[in-house]
This record gives C-alpha cells, sequence and structure tokens, in this order.
C-alpha cells in the first residue's frame, strides 16, 4: 500500500490490541515505514472520530456486527471518491445484514 501512496500519503491504522500494536509498530520500523504508516491504539469508534483529515482507503477488519457503525462515523471524514474494503462480507453475510442493506442501498438511514 505503501507503494502507491501520493506524495505526503500517509496510512493510519487502528488497533484495539496494544500488544498487536506493537507488533505492528516494530514491523513498520524494521521496514523502514515510520514516516508513511501511523499505528493508533485503542477503540476505533473513538478514534475515528479524532481523524481530522480526508481519507481515501477504508478497509474495515473488525468485529462483524460493528462494521456498519463504523462506515457510518467514517462517512464524515471519507472523501468523495473514496473506496471501502470489507474483510470477510461473503462469510458473515447474516451478522452484517445492516452493513450490506446499507451499502447496496436498500437500507435508509
Amino acid at each position: 500500500m505503501t507503494q502507491n501512496l501520493p506524495p505526503g500519503g500517509k496510512i493510519t491504522t487502528l488497533e484495539i490490541n496494544s500488544e498487536l500494536a506493537k507488533i505492528a509498530r516494530d514491523n513498520i520500523k524494521k521496514a523502514g515505514l515510520t514516516g508513511k504508516i501511523k499505528v493508533q491504539t485503542g477503540n476505533a469508534m473513538d478514534n475515528i472520530k479524532k481523524i481530522r483529515s480526508s481519507v481515501d482507503l477504508l478497509f474495515l477488519d473488525a468485529t462483524k456486527e460493528e462494521y456498519f457503525a463504523y462506515l457510518r462515523e467514517a462517512e464524515k471524514i471519507l472523501s468523495p471518491r473514496a473506496l471501502v474494503v470489507a474483510d470477510n462480507v461473503g462469510l458473515f453475510a447474516e451478522q452484517m445484514a445492516d452493513f450490506l442493506g446499507y451499502i447496496r442501498g436498500k437500507r435508509q438511514v
């Protein structure tokens, strides 16, 4: 992903587990990407609310029942041409009915 960032582009990843966040930071440092990737630890919903820049790509990989809430909060910071990628949607369609209905345009909020 970093190879395709525009000049000045950054990646922010949100991780609730502090041990996994430390592993991610260590790997980012080893790869020489500290200036391009920032790891924020804590509750993703709280951290989404703290992001002040526009987001061009949102990759969701969390508790499936929470995808819809994350998307709704992140919509406030998504750029007009943003891409949203959601992990394991096909495997967990039942748990994600609200999310899937919304993105398919079948659910109005």
